[in-house]
């Protein structure tokens, strides 16, 4: 379909290049994302912003007492345990005869209480080896099972 080129047809291609095409300009030259628009968003997203930390740090201030308050309770906790115990030991008759004996220095009626001055070192001789040979019974030697004597062989 070649047409030929007529400069009356409105439809046609323009082939004179001799003048330059028309360019529009733009009479206000700031660039197109700093528009009121844009402000007022930036604006909103900064106070929303601000408005937002203080809580959340008082959210993470209070995380953080919370664990440290939960870490003071596990101790508090296990201390009242030994606690309990202790209590549970000073219920016990036999317990409170037994302190008053070894930290009060309590006898019962017809004992006679000895305490002795000084290190029992300096009392007592030195044990020596007949002292120490006459304590310790002399250990018997088991019987040899059939492997353990069949390897004492070979040594």
């Amino acid at each position: 379909m070649n047409r030929p080129i007529n400069k009356r047809d409105s439809g046609s291609i323009r082939l004179d290049r001799s003048k330059p095409p028309k360019v529009f300009a733009v009479k206000d030259q700031r660039p197109v994302f700093f528009t009121p628009g844009f402000l007022v968003l930036v604006v909103f997203i900064i106070i929303c912003s601000l408005t937002l930390i203080s809580p959340l740090a008082m959210l993470t201030k209070t995380y953080a007492r919370n664990a440290e308050l939960n870490q003071e309770l596990e101790v508090l906790q296990s201390d009242y345990e030994i606690a309990q115990i202790e209590l549970a030991k000073w219920n016990d008759p036999n317990y409170l005869i037994t302190q008053a004996r070894e930290s009060l220095g309590y006898v019962r009626k017809g004992e006679v209480k000895v305490s002795l001055i000084g290190d029992l070192d300096s009392i007592l001789p030195a044990p020596d080896s007949t002292m120490t040979a006459q304590l310790d019974p002399p250990t018997k030697k088991s019987p040899l099972t059939w492997y353990q004597r069949l390897l004492e062989s070979f040594s």
